[in-house]
């Protein structure tokens, strides 16, 4: 079920809610903002005979306007279920409007159905299909229904919309032939249905179109890690620490730990460069400082100072002009062993 906006009269209502009800009242789903932008779509499940309300309103209480909505019943059985010839074709004017391209024609045959097979196949895959699936998919477009034993493999006829709902549904591998879809029997290179989850999530989160670069970056990660690291990229949630230190390990609050430079304390604020370190006290992190190489600077011993993971707890003190090695204690503050002098000093006690 979706809802679109009406520009008929001049007052659309730009930013739509859907809300279904099953007949006893209880709520069966919501949406605001989908793959359509700020236009909702909803899919559910029927699960209680009886008259179902659609009630759409506007995402504040201030928003109103006219709306047209449009439902259809995709059912549960096979790909060559008319409603799923409804669906693709109820889409072809948006596929047109969105992608600015023409729809393949409703008839196709010869080489025009092998290009259409091919370019469906690597918008589904993102591979081009083996001379055998092609084979295969292009008889099915263009020719009747063909017995495979005791299976019956589906024809359209050169019924583009027919056959491009078919092979987008097709997404269970076959229980009688390894390898092959459980309607349309083509080899199945990979499993579609991963980058299918990773666009909507791209185009629910982020509310644009997905390419196949941006589906890319995310591969291999479930769905729970696609979705922290788009939220981490797009709302800025990663670590506001300063590079060197994005290592760290939170503490709680305020505080981290990082294994060469102890426990410290960071603002929050990704601007700030200054930390407060339970060993050294104060000190401000030099913007071109990286995890492999640090310049600090000590308020409690007035100089700067080189340090980083690969040391093991020893810096270069610049205004000494000598390494030193800082021995931490249980309490605030530290003992620096100065190699030039040979001697300890307490620092931040």
């Amino acid at each position: 079920m979706r809802v679109t906006q009406d520009s008929a009269a001049g007052n659309p209502l730009r930013d739509a809610t859907l809300t279904v009800n099953s007949p006893s009242g209880a709520q069966v789903g919501f949406s605001d903002d989908s793959i359509f932008g700020l236009d909702p779509l909803l899919t559910f499940t029927v699960t209680e005979a009886g008259t179902h309300t659609a009630i759409v309103g506007g995402f504040s209480l201030l928003q109103s306007g006219d709306f047209t909505i449009t439902s259809l019943s995709t059912g549960s059985g096979s790909s060559n279920d008319a409603s799923a010839l409804s669906l693709v074709t109820a889409l072809i004017p948006e596929f047109e409007s969105r992608f600015r391209e023409t729809f393949p024609p409703l008839s196709v045959a010869g080489q025009a159905a092998n290009d259409l097979v091919t370019q469906l196949f690597r918008n589904k895959h993102s591979t081009a299909p083996s001379a055998l699936a092609l084979s295969r998919l292009s008889l099915s477009l263009t020719g009747a229904d063909t017995n495979l034993g005791q299976l019956i493999v589906p024809g359209y006829s050169g019924s583009t919309a027919a056959f491009v709902a078919a092979f987008a549904l097709d997404n269970q591998l076959s229980q009688y032939y390894p390898g092959l879809s459980s309607e349309l029997l083509y080899s199945v290179p990979n499993d579609a249905t991963k980058d299918m989850q990773t666009a909507l999530l791209i185009a629910t989160l982020l509310d644009e179109d997905p390419t196949d670069a941006q589906i890319a970056e995310y591969a291999g990660m479930t769905n729970e890690e696609v979705v922290e690291a788009i939220l981490i990229e797009s709302l800025d949630l990663g670590s506001t620490l300063p590079e060197a230190l994005s290592e760290a390990v939170s503490q709680g609050g305020d505080w981290y730990y990082l294994e060469w430079i102890g426990s410290f304390a960071h603002s929050g604020n990704s601007d700030d460069d200054w930390i407060y370190s339970m060993d050294l006290g104060w000190l401000y992190i030099a913007p071109t400082s990286t995890s492999s190489g640090a310049f600090l600077y000590s308020s409690a011993m007035g100089s700067w100072l080189y340090g980083s993971s690969s040391l093991n707890h020893f810096f270069y003190h610049y205004a000494a002009q000598s390494w030193v090695f800082v021995a931490r204690g249980n309490a605030p503050g530290s003992a620096v062993f100065f190699y030039n002098t040979n001697t300890w000093v307490q620092v931040n006690r």
